[in-house]
């Protein structure tokens, strides 16, 4: 599986499990996935939850996120939470 902002593959995921109501796997980013990293560190960072996000509000964007299976299929999913150790969680969303 890959993990995708807009079309920009932005790494991929193994292990896929479930902790409902995530879904849970390894996160192997890519280098475009570099832009991103402090946007991942800080959304998991529960002392910044009540700052304003200092992002580019596209990030903030549901639609913009998805994952993509082995066979191409497209899924949108809410954003993701990447966290440091490799760790990704996302639930599905209706598109």
């Amino acid at each position: 599986m890959k993990l995708l902002f807009r079309r920009r593959v932005l790494g991929n995921i193994a292990n896929v499990g479930t902790d409902q109501p995530w879904l849970i796997g390894v996160f192997t980013p890519t280098p475009a996935a570099g832009a991103f990293q402090d946007f991942f560190a800080w959304m998991v960072d529960e002392n910044a939850s009540e700052d304003e996000p200092p992002f580019d509000p596209d990030y903030w964007t549901d639609e913009n996120w998805f994952v993509e299976d082995e066979n191409g299929l497209r899924r949108a999913i809410h954003v993701p939470a990447v966290y440091e150790d490799g760790q990704i969680r996302w639930r599905w969303r209706e598109s």
